[in-house]
């Protein structure tokens, strides 16, 4: 049986498209290796070299945030989410676990509190042990993280470079209502005001994760102005009032501990240089030891 010219036309397109496809696919992971241990992300949307399988007997920590934790104008291995993995499997800590413990980030540039329920809920099959959410500067902004933008992510977990660009020019921002002096000047930016929908959004995912007994380290970052502190002592006081009964809960202050105007601390008063990040990294060591060890 010989087939039609119509037949043998339509082979040959749906041919080419396959073959554009894979040559995309394979130019997309190319880019991605580029990439991915510098400014960008890997195949699944993380930043740092893809790694899905745990490591036989390690402990798996996934770290929220928007572009604090992703690590904003720094490549992956100046970034605190590395520096944590690093701090964590020091043999030498007094709290040292024996343990080898993986520190997955599943912050985005510009992510706000509103996405990190739904980041929860996309990488749910990672299967992380803990949870540390680390960050507080960007405005609720969209429900969706920003990889949520990729057609490709929502219907296969991947986040391509080079078609539908993945998040690693997306723009670090800092809420202007968190700036001293910022619009209105006068505006209460407590939990039970202005930031009413932020706190909301955070006790949400604390509420996500302690639902499914996974142990949650909740971190203010440092206070980028008096405002921002005031909002951030609020956000410790109202998810103190619903989750300090729970074992697995925990919140560390680190806000006034780091001078942002130091510029070998911050080269932009808010984002924190490399050494900024190790600090941060060495300073939650102990009390993500304590968190886990609630499980």
């Amino acid at each position: 049986m010989t087939l039609s010219r119509r037949s043998v036309l339509i082979v040959l397109v749906v041919e080419a498209f396959v073959a554009a496809a894979l040559g995309a696919v394979v130019l997309d992971l190319r880019a991605h290796r580029r990439t991915e241990e510098r400014m960008g992300v890997n195949t699944w949307g993380l930043r740092g070299t893809a790694t899905l399988v745990k490591r036989a007997g390690a402990t798996r920590l996934v770290v929220l945030g928007g572009s604090a934790a992703y690590g904003y104008g720094l490549s992956w291995p100046n970034t605190f989410p590395h520096y944590f993995e690093r701090a964590l499997n020091q043999g030498w800590r007094r709290k040292y676990r024996g343990l080898y413990t993986e520190v997955i980030n599943l912050a985005g540039m510009g992510d706000g509190a509103a996405s990190y329920t739904a980041t929860l809920a996309d990488y749910a099959y990672l299967h992380p042990d803990a949870v540390c959410v680390y960050d507080g500067y960007a405005d609720l902004g969209d429900p969706a993280s920003a990889r949520r933008q990729s057609v490709w992510f929502r219907r296969a977990g991947y986040v391509p470079v080079l078609f539908g660009a993945s998040s690693p020019a997306g723009r670090a921002v800092v809420a202007s209502a968190l700036r001293d002096g910022g619009d209105p000047p006068d505006m209460d930016m407590s939990c039970e005001a202005g930031s009413a929908r932020y706190c909301a959004a955070m006790a949400e995912a604390v509420e996500w994760a302690l639902a499914r007994q996974l142990p949650v380290l909740v971190v203010t970052p440092p206070h980028v102005s008096r405002r921002h502190a005031a909002q951030q002592q609020s956000l410790a006081r109202t998810l103190a009032s619903r989750f300090a009964s729970n074992r697995r809960y925990s919140y560390v202050d680190i806000g006034a501990h780091v001078d942002l105007h130091d510029p070998t601390w911050s080269v932009d008063g808010v984002y924190l240089t490399a050494r900024g990040n190790q600090w941060v990294a060495e300073t939650l060591a102990d009390p993500m030891f304590d968190a886990l060890a609630s499980r």
